[in-house]
Order: structure tokens, then sequence, then C-alpha cells
């Protein structure tokens, strides 16, 4: 979806989210004046946070599990910025134009939030690319071949 210029990577699993910023570009492009510039930069900015909102959830789903603080970056940015540059974009005097609330809720979000949530704890071990030695194994590893070295006498 691309929402004035910002093309969102993350959308594709949330048609709340789909509908709600349609709605809001319709919104915007209603509008005339000279805030017309800056309330089509805060709507993309508010787009690329429920973007980045959305693929938290992606990956954790992927990896089949989540770490507190995904769910805690979810939770600050649903709470936060998200709502602040959407509610930035759509402010007064958009009422007229007959957007029901011009604060938004993210009203999508609390399910992808649960979802998260809901799965397992991961590891403390970092994540690693396909093929990629995880560190922990790579240091002993290291040690072994290291230790073999200096006792072989």
């Amino acid at each position: 979806m691309d929402v004035f210029g910002y093309q969102t990577q993350n959308f594709d699993i949330c048609p709340g989210a789909v509908a709600q910023y349609a709605t809001a570009i319709e919104a915007v492009n209603k509008s005339a004046g000279p805030e017309l510039l800056q309330r089509r930069k805060s709507l993309a900015a508010s787009a690329k946070w429920a973007d980045q909102f959305l693929g938290i959830e992606k990956k954790a789903v992927e990896n089949g599990c989540a770490n507190r603080a995904e769910v805690v970056t979810m939770e600050s940015i649903r709470t936060g910025a998200g709502i602040d540059t959407l509610a930035a974009a759509l402010s007064p005097p958009f009422k007229p134009l007959g957007v029901p609330d011009p604060t938004y809720s993210w009203d999508w979000a609390p399910a992808h939030l649960a979802t998260v949530a809901a799965l397992p704890s991961c590891s403390a071990v970092p994540a690693t690319q396909p093929g990629q030695i995880p560190p922990a194994v790579f240091l002993l590893g290291a040690a072994v071949v290291l230790a073999f070295f200096i006792f072989r006498r």
C-alpha cells in the first residue's frame, strides 16, 4: 500500500490497517491549504510506525517465538508514535469531512499485539541467519580448538 510515497511492507497481514489508512488517505486528499503537505507527511510517518508494528508480528510468528522487548515495542508504538502521527494527519478541521474520529485508534492493533504476546518466549541466544553459526557455538568451538593446541604436549 502506498501512503504518500511510503510503500508499506507488512500491511498484507492486516485488512483493518489497510482499510483505516485508505480512509485516512481519502480524508487527507480532500483537504486543502498550507497544512496539506504536513498532513501527508504525518500520515506517511504513521504508516511507517504501523508497518514496523506489523513487521514485528510477522517476524515473531515466522520465528515461532517473541521476546518481551518485542511486545513492549509493539505496545509503545501502538499507544505512542503511531497514534500521534495519525492524529496529526487527521486533526481538525477534518471532522466536517466525515471522518468518524480524527484521532482514530488503531482498533485493529490489539489483536496483533495479543498474537505476539501469546507466543512462547525466545531463548537468549541471538538470532542467526540460515547457515550462520550462533556466536556461543562459535566461541565454544574456538575454545576447544585452542585447548587442543595448548594441551596436546
